[in-house]
């Protein structure tokens, strides 16, 4: 017999994830390097084929239960025997002649009557047996008769043997297993369209691809993912549904069909009904619906993912009563509702920021999302260490979430600062990236010692978009500035913008950008779509970059990105299929810079493919998008750019990046905007708030949302209204637009 298998690794630096070293040439037992440094005891773990003991558990199972079934049916047939012959020959059973046997009365033995009150008293005292495979699989379970109802809770008991005596009984678990098996393929929750077996596939996919990429561990706090989740609850097993069929090439094809029924599911839920302090069972469920909505938030990303979002953080801030001090949660729920609500502020910012969509003013249902926000300290406070952990270490799930908070919170507040003012200085804008270096400062020794190597890049990833996000960001909302400091902010963002992009050389990126939240490819093809606006430009600007190196980069992550997300279906897709256009643009201007290339004509913006709504194409915005375009003319008396006279132009008129002019004073180069709407009205039909300068004495432009919000027409619990003004992915489309009418 061969002797068992050993782990090659000791139980030490397994349990501390290090890389054991040791003679391997000696024979066991050894001692390894770093327990003999430590003076710990090394112990080497045989393996445990879990799979085969459980398959061999089941095989006893199936004998055993076999073995009672015959057992069961010899007992029956005896006992009809006994009940047609009990009028004649009432004692049919000799009296036992030991006193371990059944009592010798007939009317004593629970088998004399099949229908009897006895077979029933029976039936109960067996259902109190868990099954041996319910309990492997349960390893928490609790068996207390007192608090658990046997007859639901373990639905795979000695009680199903009983189904062959009492009608109406359920199959035994061994009949139940080989239906499984002949069945399978025919089984599932959609029938005729979908298989039990396609249906745990796709749970499996989410569990082990895709949940480790929440911006909260979660997934420890529900029940296990599996099938019986469509009856717990179906808003959460129809979203998991969705999202993985989404994400797995293999069930593409059924994406359409569970994303229906996703939002026949969501649409049925009545806002109205939730209430704070409400009971814990109801408020169990709520927060499952809103797991399931944040997860279609962060993977299906669109307008419908947005919506998602928000509807998510509108049902945590319903649940939360207006003081921290009536917040009575059972100590089983705090957890999970903390969880959550750091995870749909998480989900929701990150959509917000790539889809440009600023909190806005007087917003429907905004009260119960700031009251979520003001409630996050306390649930990053509750986010309670592990028990196992080590008390003087930092916990990874409370730093994770924290560090992604904090990010989001700062991102949130120069947009909102820049979409409010219409412009940001440039010391603010320095100010605010001697915040974000502070930050990263503060948190990488953190991140880096506490948290997993796979677990802290996306932070990190997520700080250069950061840091890109504003310096390019900004530049749409300033007063004209010189070109001097110009540079130095295109040198700021140009830097993460390659940070960003060379990381998608790492194993671990890549692995994240196939099945990860779509915040993550749409931070990529940023980056990618300012690298392009800066080589378009950069002749233009007098900036110098190394163009070989930059395309060479920029042409690996289309690449990455085309192999990785390579499905229409894709929330991503079309973004990417851009990139790809305009660099083959680009390089083509770069190879032949005195060719006059055309403007490439096609519709950038389309409506995500959940709206009914018809495509629209972006109006433009003039010289200034992104704000890479600027005027060499001097200023007339010294006054500022934005207050010089320039001809108003059409929202469906195509920019042009206007070429440099001989001046007097080169220190006046700026960068200026050439576009100014005519009217209030006509500038509100722009889809992205502060797109042009006004003169100082005209208060800044109110984004159309905040107009539609006051008056109270757009709510997100009524789904046959439309956001009109919705772009996705708004920063790389602006950029990618601005290229192509470019001439």
């Amino acid at each position: 017999m061969s002797q068992p298998k050993k782990y090659k690794s000791c139980a030490s630096c397994r349990k501390s994830k290090l890389k054991c070293e040791y003679d391997q040439t000696k024979p066991m037992p050894v001692i390894c390097d770093k327990c003999e440094l430590r003076g710990v005891e090394c112990v080497f773990d045989e393996k445990f084929d879990e799979k085969k003991a459980i398959t061999a558990i089941d095989e006893r199972l199936d004998k055993i239960e076999s073995s009672i079934g015959l057992m069961v049916s010899l007992i029956r047939q005896h006992s009809l025997e006994s009940h047609e012959s009990s009028s004649s020959s009432p004692n049919v059973f000799p009296s036992p002649t030991n006193s371990s046997t059944i009592t010798s009365k007939s009317e004593d033995s629970p088998m004399t009557n099949v229908h009897g009150q006895d077979v029933l008293n029976m039936r109960r005292g067996i259902s109190f047996l868990p099954s041996i495979k319910y309990i492997l699989n349960s390893r928490d379970v609790d068996i207390d008769p007192k608090t658990r109802n046997f007859d639901s809770a373990f639905p795979g008991t000695a009680t199903g043997m009983l189904s062959e005596i009492v009608p109406n009984l359920p199959d035994s678990e061994a009949a139940k297993r080989q239906k499984r098996r002949k069945l399978q393929s025919q089984v599932g929750i959609l029938p005729g369209q979908v298989t039990q077996g396609e249906i745990e596939q796709l749970l499996n996919f989410f569990t082990v691809r895709l949940a480790r990429y929440l911006p909260v561990l979660i997934f420890h706090q529900i029940p296990k993912l599996d099938i019986s989740l469509q009856h717990t609850s179906p808003l959460l097993f129809s979203s998991i549904l969705a999202v993985a069929s989404l994400y797995d090439s293999t069930m593409i094809n059924k994406h359409g069909l569970f994303l229906s029924q996703f939002e026949t599911i969501v649409r049925e839920i009545d806002p109205n009904s939730i209430q704070p302090n409400a009971d814990p069972a109801f408020i169990y469920q709520v927060l499952k619906d809103c797991l399931g909505l944040i997860i279609a938030g962060a993977w299906l990303g669109t307008e419908f993912g947005f919506r998602m979002s928000l509807m998510a953080s509108d049902m945590i801030g319903r649940l939360l009563p207006d003081s921290e001090i009536d917040f009575n949660l059972p100590p089983e729920l705090r957890p999970l509702f903390c969880s959550l609500g750091i995870g749909t502020y998480i989900i929701e910012q990150r959509l917000r920021i790539i889809h440009d969509r600023p909190v806005p003013y007087m917003y429907k249902g905004a009260d119960y999302r700031t009251k979520r926000d003001l409630y996050l300290p306390m649930f990053l406070s509750e986010t309670i260490p592990r028990k196992d952990f080590v008390a003087t270490k930092l916990d990874p799930t409370q730093l994770k979430a924290t560090a992604n908070v904090e990010l989001c919170s700062v991102m949130m507040m120069y947009q909102q600062e820049m979409n409010q003012s219409g412009r940001l200085p440039f010391n603010e804008l320095m100010s605010w990236n001697a915040h974000l270096n502070g930050w990263l400062a503060e948190w990488i020794g953190k991140l880096t010692a506490h948290v997993k190597l796979s677990s802290w890049k996306p932070v990190i990833l997520s700080f250069h978009f950061a840091k890109l996000f504003l310096n390019v960001r900004v530049l749409e909302h300033h007063e004209p500035i010189p070109q001097k400091e110009v540079i130095q902010v295109f040198g700021l963002a140009k830097n993460s913008a390659m940070d960003i992009l060379e990381m998608l050389y790492d194993d671990d990126i890549r692995r994240l950008v196939s099945v990860s939240p779509v915040f993550y490819p749409t931070i990529f093809v940023t980056a990618g779509a300012f690298l392009l606006k800066l080589l378009h430009v950069s002749a233009s600007l007098g900036y110098q970059l190394d163009k070989t190196y930059t395309i060479r980069v920029i042409r690996d992550t289309y690449k990455t990105l085309s192999e990785k997300i390579s499905f229409e279906e894709s929330p991503c897709f079309s973004t990417i299929d851009k990139l790809g256009e305009c660099l083959r643009k680009v390089e083509l201007e770069i190879s032949n810079p005195s060719a006059a290339i055309p403007a490439i004509k096609q519709e950038i913006l389309t409506r995500d493919t959940y709206s009914a709504i018809p495509s629209y194409a972006l109006p433009p915005r003039g010289n200034s998008v992104n704000g890479f375009a600027f005027q060499q003319s001097p200023q007339p008396n010294g006054a500022p750019m934005h207050q010089q006279q320039v001809q108003p132009m059409m929202a469906t008129s195509s920019s042009n990046v206007s070429s440099p002019q001989p001046q007097q004073d080169s220190e006046k180069k700026v960068i200026a905007n050439s576009m100014s709407p005519t009217s209030k009205t006509e500038a509100q039909q722009l889809p992205i708030q502060g797109q042009q300068h006004q003169p100082l004495q005209q208060p800044p432009l109110q984004h159309p949302l905040q107009a539609q919000a006051q008056n109270n027409d757009f709510d997100i619990w009524k789904f046959d209204m439309n956001d009109p003004y919705f772009m996705t992915d708004a920063h790389s489309n602006i950029l990618f637009q601005s290229v192509f009418n470019s001439k």
